[in-house]
């Protein structure tokens, strides 16, 4: 019996002798155990080099959204039976990808009028002349299309988005 438990340490391997009647779990042997262990572990979900999961919280509800990268490693065979099982046009599928294309587009927009009412305000200010404190001398400063005022370098181009 203690070869059992050793097997049943194996989470996808619980939760599978956990959904059968105790009768029938508690009927196996090591081997058929070991057999079951193996096949599940071939079915695992594998680390993949790109794995995002967020929830995300809209109106009253939560909803998960998952993507996940990598390469391909199923057979030919798998990805027709999953094709036919998780068919990729469906009404749901094309309004999900309809809604995340208008969420962006709106917060693009958002962002480009902030940003180009931002800069129209900054249009409208007074130029404010800046001192250039590394420009000690009337020569260099002249040099660099500044203005010598009062015995300090003083820029009046100087940009205010700077």
């Amino acid at each position: 019996m203690t070869e059992k438990t050793s097997f049943t340490k194996n989470a996808a391997l619980e939760r599978f002798l956990k959904n059968l009647p105790e009768n029938v779990a508690s009927s196996f042997n090591a081997e058929q155990l070991q057999a079951m262990q193996n096949a599940l572990q071939a079915t695992q979900w594998r680390r993949h080099p790109v794995d995002i999961r967020l929830t995300v919280p809209l109106l009253w509800k939560k909803f998960y959204v998952v993507l996940v990268a990598g390469p391909e490693r199923r057979s030919q065979q798998r990805l027709r039976s999953d094709r036919s099982k998780n068919p990729i046009w469906t009404f749901r599928n094309v309004f999900f990808v309809l809604f995340l294309v208008c969420a962006g587009m709106l917060t693009s927009l958002g962002l480009f009028q902030v940003k180009s009412s931002s800069l129209k305000a900054l249009d409208n200010l007074k130029v404010h002349p800046a001192g250039i404190p590394f420009k000690e001398d009337r020569t260099s400063c002249e040099e660099s299309d500044r203005v010598w005022k009062n015995g300090e370098c003083v820029d009046y181009n100087h940009d205010p988005t700077f």
